[in-house]
């Protein structure tokens, strides 16, 4: 408690210097896990997480068992290494021009440190000492094939100004499925489309999203299916982006981040509401411009992927959410976590959504719309 009449100041934006993340992989793996390993050996009674005595003797034997789960390995070092890829996503470069220069008292110590933080297609993806390990990691993920699968209706100039842009991406396997559901099929797609070996265009024999989904899902066999919208600008590095956050089995699908033009899309939120259901009224937060990996309840169908086998478990997408397909995204991504799968959210996969005001889901009439909204 303080007197009445302290003068209370407030402190909004605290910086600091901590080097914590200068630790050797397997040391910050075992950190990570230490407090829940402490809770799960907890010896009281009243201690409602405690196990039988002797299931984990040591925070290593803990650990081993979860990065088995959550990073598909049993080596300390591999899954450190990715740990320390998720850790490094939330950094945010100093900024000279705003701070200044480091402060002396510093400056000593951060000439003599040799690890340096790496940068590659805009994120922050490691630090030096660790990436021959995480490129031979990522090299052993970007063996699998991925097709990009775009929606699209009425929007003609926008579909082919996205595929363009995804057609520069680097991946080594990948292919993309235009499956055009407008009322006069697309010129330039289909002269691209001849032109380009890894473009598919497919005239829709069906109408509205979801089936139109499940129609474009026929023609795939690849390990990855990526779904955007037909109005996006997808990043330098967007599908490896995917791929990669597919660090073990049991991650299902993905969901990228997303820089909306709609003002109201890029509300601030907190990292524990990102993406979650509010099972009571049925409401679903966004908040996909964070940059931190989080498991989710559901992706947002402009910028998501699943494994290709998982999504056909669950039979695809539901025909019954018509008109704006409300919810349709957040009904697949359910049904692949009612199967025991995880949605990961990566921040490395990141696309600008134009949010065309005509075509694709848009319904021209308002009534038409509050029908559907209440529907689906």
């Amino acid at each position: 408690m303080y007197p009445l009449y302290y003068k209370r100041m407030y402190w909004w934006k605290p910086s600091s210097f901590h080097i914590a993340s200068l630790y050797d992989p397997v040391t910050l793996i075992k950190r990570k896990y230490w407090e829940p390993w402490r809770n799960l050996a907890c010896s009281d009674p009243s201690c409602s997480r405690s196990v039988a005595p002797g299931s984990f003797p040591s925070l290593e034997s803990y650990t081993k068992t979860r990065i088995r789960e959550e990073y598909g390995t049993e080596s300390l070092e591999e899954a450190g290494v990715l740990h320390l890829r998720e850790r490094f996503s939330n950094l945010v470069p100093y900024d000279h021009e705003k701070f200044g220069d480091y402060p002396d008292l510093l400056k000593p110590y951060l000439d003599t440190i040799q690890h340096r933080i790496v940068y590659r297609n805009g994120h922050i993806i490691g630090r030096s000492d660790i990436m021959p390990i995480l490129d031979r990691l990522d090299e052993r993920m970007k063996q699998l094939t991925v097709d990009v699968i775009i929606m699209t209706r009425n929007r003609d100039e926008f579909a082919v100004a996205t595929v363009k842009k995804l057609l520069e991406q680097d991946y080594p396997t990948f292919r993309i499925i235009v499956c055009d559901q407008s009322d006069i099929p697309s010129l330039q797609l289909k002269t691209m489309a001849a032109a380009v070996g890894r473009l598919l265009y497919h005239g829709a024999e069906t109408r509205g999203l979801t089936v139109g989904r499940n129609e474009a899902l026929s023609l795939s066999s690849a390990d990855i299916i990526i779904f955007i919208d037909d109005d996006v600008i997808p990043e330098e590095g967007f599908i490896e982006g995917h791929v990669l956050a597919y660090v073990s089995e049991r991650i299902g699908g993905t969901a990228g981040k997303i820089f909306d033009t709609r003002p109201w899309m890029m509300e601030p939120l907190p990292y524990e509401k990102v993406e979650k259901l509010n099972t009571w009224i049925g409401v679903i937060r966004r908040g996909f411009y964070v940059n931190r990996f989080l498991d989710i309840d559901a992706a947002q169908g402009c910028n998501m992927s699943f494994r290709r086998s998982v999504l056909e478990q669950t039979g695809g997408f539901d025909s019954r959410f018509g008109g704006s397909a409300l919810l349709e995204e957040t009904d697949a991504s359910l049904r692949v976590r009612k199967l025991g799968y995880t949605i990961r959210y990566t921040p490395h996969a990141m696309l600008t959504h134009l949010a065309a005001s005509t075509g694709g889901c848009r319904q021209p009439d308002i009534c038409f719309d509050v029908y559907w909204y209440a529907h689906n």
